[in-house]
């Protein structure tokens, strides 16, 4: 028995391809039968189709997430104000995985404040990981922090703890991208 659902066409061949699978291919059919034959036409039609499934047919991502807001020393880091930092720039005097656990050590959902000291900090913690070298040290904790509303901040902590504890943590650090 199928549960209420709100559709967000009138078409009974949306309808039915939203319960039996992938409607792009159908749909795209029906709005060419028509008529539709332009990238805006298709974007404007009821289930608005956009140009990345008219393109490969595949959506481009299931889930979105929207970063808090970013401080660099208390104001709104942004073009108006010419606060911005850009990771071409720091690049130039830091590796990128030092650039990436700086980003990580705050939730994504939460506003924080960019400073250069947080590099210093992340170069250090990346020194400690590889020190600590190869193994799977913390694994399970990562996995069970980022499935926890991705959990940058409590996969550090895992990381840093196993670690500090003489585990090699390479295989936790490689689930943030971080190649030790």
């Amino acid at each position: 028995m199928l549960k209420n659902k709100t559709y967000r066409s009138t078409c009974p061949l949306t309808s039915l391809l939203d319960i039996t699978g992938d409607k792009w291919s159908l749909i795209i059919i029906r709005d060419l039968f028509m008529g539709k034959n332009t990238y805006g036409q298709f974007l404007n039609s009821p289930e608005g189709i956009s140009t990345n499934i008219l393109g490969t047919g595949q959506p481009f991502a299931r889930h979105w997430m929207h970063q808090a807001m970013v401080h660099v020393d208390g104001r709104k880091m942004s073009k108006s104000t010419g606060n911005l930092v850009f990771v071409a720039d720091l690049r130039q005097r830091h590796e990128g995985a030092a650039i990436r656990l700086a980003l990580s050590v705050h939730h994504y959902r939460r506003p924080w404040n960019w400073t250069d000291g947080l590099l210093g900090e992340a170069e250090e913690r990346l020194a400690a990981w590889r020190a600590a070298g190869a193994g799977d040290g913390a694994l399970e904790a990562t996995r069970a922090a980022l499935d926890d509303d991705l959990d940058l901040p409590g996969a550090l902590a895992a990381i840093d703890a196993a670690a500090s504890e003489g585990c090699g943590v390479d295989q936790a650090a490689r689930l943030l991208g971080i190649a030790l």
